[in-house]
């Protein structure tokens, strides 16, 4: 087993060992201040908020002001730090707390050599005075699936939106990913760039179609001259992206403050009897315009012309042309190509790349966007094959860039092929190859690759060790995109850590950026997630609010992976809603499409939930048999348990009582092999039912109280009342109201915007012949209800009830 130390200072943070030795010599730390300690040293070099913060530390959403004061006070005690010298730990005034000292995380085996005798080489990147990022790592070893356990705490939240560990957010990668790949000769000599610039989309004077490439054409071929002579500068999918969702008084506000570029290049080609005039206009944040311009018989050369003089008034060196005309030809068909991609015109791309001369097609640029749209189109060993060939000729010397570019292609491939554990070393080299180079728009593409490698690997504080370092590198060079990916990516980490407080602001920001950006793909991605922790949180009426928000936005939307993921939790938002007609539909035309056999068994499981719900025991049993019989792999765990939940349920109330204890058998066997908590409640929930069915209600009790206790400890709303809805009519059926109010009234929090907790209040108050109380609960219920049955017994009180005693043994 391996284990892990972080190293600061004089001091090593032995996670494992749950230990802190500051110059070789333990230091006594309460258990509360030594989590704190650990989460601030895992994000290092991030702002933590404070509710961050404590939902990590506390497991809570709040906690008292003074207690956090005090906890904070305790932490920087046992760094050594007092009032006056606050080196590590940073106060972020409003918001929350930095730890700020170098990190190197240390792994060894257990039964090794301890943190003082061997240290793994870092491959944190650090920040330099001049604004450059500036990795110091190696490529990491490769990791062997086999040695990564499933979590257990894993809830099933990859799976249950029907994608898998990461494949909606891996397949948007592979999009955004061509967008961080602007092709920088080898940099100049010189002082790495402190400010980033910003091109625009270029304002050209003739409105014939064959320039109508120019626009975005020639403002990537600007914004990579630029990027070559040294000067950092926004990538032209940002850029792009946040101009193209602007109108046109309003472009360069929206790039400025999306982006936080310091300089707007405002760029203008005018075409004239002799050629071509390109002139750009140099826009400061804090004003004092200039302006360079240059003309040339060909357009490509006269761009070149105008930003090397740019260059040269930035005091940025200007690079040097390879020789011959081959290179304009080249730089004006990729600039063409580039154009078409930008506007997500794959198609015109693939088609301007078949009709290229052969000369050009040996060209390094071209040969990478060729394998790039591989990636793209999912032609995943075509992609592999041509960005092998190339990286065998594209030496750490003379190009490390293009070489980082290749090899974090090659990761990304490789994940797509779920081949994570290859990806690593792949991945550690696009890191180490880059070196000191202030390339971070390279560097952040490779360690955000690198984390969702870690991710479905199963290493998640690698993954997000690796993310924090990608938004670092993502906001020093504006990758506005990047940054919109990084978010949904560690909201997904912490959806598989069961932290939906932490999870649901991560999705809210990339849903926002999404949607500035003008990426409906990335916005639906984010909302599904959205909407699914509300309504795990027992919230459906504020995840309908984004559905019926965000459903307009995403009229047109074709990505596959986009549609699949919006519409499936749309259906379950509906469905939570009581919508079923609505959400009936929506997954029927899910499940006529083709489909992976875990997407179909994840959606066969909420047609199953929804008929049962409507009282449809056939059809529900038949779509929660398919779910089970599909749903095979660990990250299904979850939702199939769900899925053979209704399986027994439904032969039960069918009249099939061997049937249904063959199943329920077969669920318990199935289960005790499954490192899943949520799946052991379901279990424990169907044992329950099982006993309870056959009047051993002590037994039944037993396991009830067991299946609550795990989803009190996991803490997720939903799976809280699934259990208690279940219990709860159990223990008011058999007359056992004193315990029956205790259980039920861990919901109650939750009956004004829940049916099912709704209900169950009712039930109890019926019971308890609590008439005025019942009546409020019913009407509750009635609201909340839709197209959902009231169950019989509960929507109508008695004339005479008399108020049940409890059982004495309860």
């Amino acid at each position: 087993m391996t284990r892990r130390s972080y190293r600061f200072g004089d001091s090593i943070l032995d996670v494992d060992a749950r230990q802190l030795l500051h110059a070789g010599q333990p230091v006594q730390v309460p258990a509360k201040v030594f989590d704190c300690l650990v989460y601030l040293v895992q994000h290092n070099g991030r702002a933590i908020g404070h509710d961050e913060l404590v939902a990590a530390v506390w497991g809570k959403t709040e906690i008292s002001e003074s207690l956090l004061r005090q906890t904070i006070r305790r932490v920087r005690s046992v760094l050594g730090e007092d009032g006056s010298q606050k080196n590590m730990l940073r106060t972020v005034p409003g918001f929350g707390y930095q730890f700020t000292a170098e990190v190197r995380v240390e792994d060894r085996k257990d039964g090794g050599p301890g943190p003082e005798a061997e240290s793994r080489i870092d491959d944190a990147s650090a920040v330099e005075d001049d604004g450059s990022v500036v990795p110091t790592a190696g490529p990491d070893a490769p990791v062997e699936r086999s040695a990564l356990p499933p979590s257990a705490g894993s809830r099933g939240w990859r799976a249950v939106l029907g994608v898998g560990v990461l494949v909606a957010v891996v397949a948007a990668g592979a999009v955004w990913f061509r967008f961080g790949t602007e092709a920088p000769r080898p940099a100049a000599a010189g002082p790495p760039a402190i400010e980033v610039a910003a091109v625009l989309p270029v304002t050209v004077s003739t409105a014939d179609p064959a320039w109508s490439w120019v626009r975005l054409g020639l403002m990537d071929l600007l914004a990579t001259r630029l990027r070559s002579g040294g000067q950092l500068v926004v990538p032209s999918e940002s850029a792009a992206a946040l101009a193209l969702a602007s109108t046109p008084n309003q472009v360069a506000d929206a790039v400025r403050t999306g982006t936080g570029a310091r300089y707007l290049v405002v760029p203008t080609a005018r075409r004239t009897d002799t050629g071509w005039v390109v002139r750009l206009e140099l826009q400061p944040r804090d004003g004092g315009y200039r302006e360079v311009e240059a003309h040339d018989a060909d357009l490509v050369v006269a761009g070149r012309r105008a930003a090397d003089q740019l260059l040269v008034m930035l005091g940025k060196p200007v690079p040097v042309d390879r020789a011959g005309s081959a290179d304009v030809q080249a730089d004006e068909l990729l600039a063409q190509i580039k154009s078409a991609l930008l506007r997500d015109d794959v198609k015109l791309a693939r088609s301007l790349m078949d009709a290229a001369p052969r000369e050009l097609q040996q060209v390094a640029e071209f040969r990478f966007q060729r394998a790039d749209v591989d990636t793209r189109t999912g032609q995943f060993e075509e992609a592999r094959q041509r960005f092998e060939s190339l990286l065998s000729e594209t030496g750490p010397e003379n190009d490390p860039v293009m070489r980082s570019r290749i090899l974090n292609s090659l990761g990304l491939v490789a994940i797509r092929r779920e081949q994570s554990d290859r990806a690593i070393p792949i991945l550690g080299e696009a890191i180490a190859v880059i070196g000191t180079r202030n390339e971070p728009v390279a560097l952040g593409n490779a360690y955000n690759t690198r984390g969702m490698a870690y991710s479905r690997l199963r290493q998640d504080d690698l993954a997000s060790a690796d993310f924090a370092r990608s938004r670092l590198a993502s906001e020093i060079s504006g990758n506005m995109q990047l940054l919109a990916l990084v978010d949904t990516n560690e909201g997904v980490l912490a959806l598989g850590r069961n932290q939906l407080v932490i999870a649901l602001p991560l999705f809210e920001r990339a849903a926002a950026l999404n949607e500035r950006l003008g990426n409906p793909t990335g916005l639906a991605l984010a909302s599904g997630y959205r909407m699914w922790i509300h309504s795990a949180l027992l919230e459906p009426g504020r995840a309908l609010a984004i559905y019926e928000q965000v459903a307009p936005k995403l009229d047109g939307l074709e990505n596959p992976i986009g549609v699949l993921s919006f519409e499936f939790s749309a259906a379950s938002v509906l469905q939570g809603n009581g919508r079923h007609g609505e959400a009936r539909a929506k997954l029927r035309q899910l499940a006529e499409s083709p489909h992976s056999e875990m997407i179909m068994g994840v959606v066969r499981a909420q047609q199953a939930l929804l008929e049962f719900e409507m009282e449809q025991l056939q059809p529900a049993s038949a779509f929660a048999q398919q779910a089970v019989d599909l749903l095979v792999q660990p990250d299904d765990a979850y939702t199939r348990a769900q899925a053979w939940l209704i399986v027994v349920r439904a032969l039960r109330g069918l009249d099939q009582p061997a049937v249904a204890d063959a199943e329920q058998q077969r669920f318990s066997a199935w289960a005790a092999g499954i490192d899943n908590a949520a799946t052991h409640a379901l279990a424990r929930l169907a044992r329950a039912e099982h006993a309870w069915s056959r009047n051993r209600h002590e037994e039944a009790i037993g396991d009830y109280e067991d299946a609550l206790r795990i989803a009190v400890g996991e803490s997720i709303p939903g799976d809280i009342a699934t259990i208690v809805t279940s219990y709860g009519t159990a223990l008011i059926e058999a007359g056992r109201l004193d315990r029956a109010s205790a259980v039920i009234g861990r919901v109650a929090r939750w009956s004004e915007q829940d049916f099912a907790c709704a209900v169950i209040q009712a039930r109890l108050y019926r019971a308890l012949g609590q008439r005025e109380a019942w009546r409020l609960a019913i009407d509750r219920a009635r609201r909340l209800a839709g197209e959902r049955p009231l169950p019989a017994g509960v929507a109508t009180f008695p004339p005479e009830l008399s108020i049940g005693t409890p059982d004495s043994g309860h």
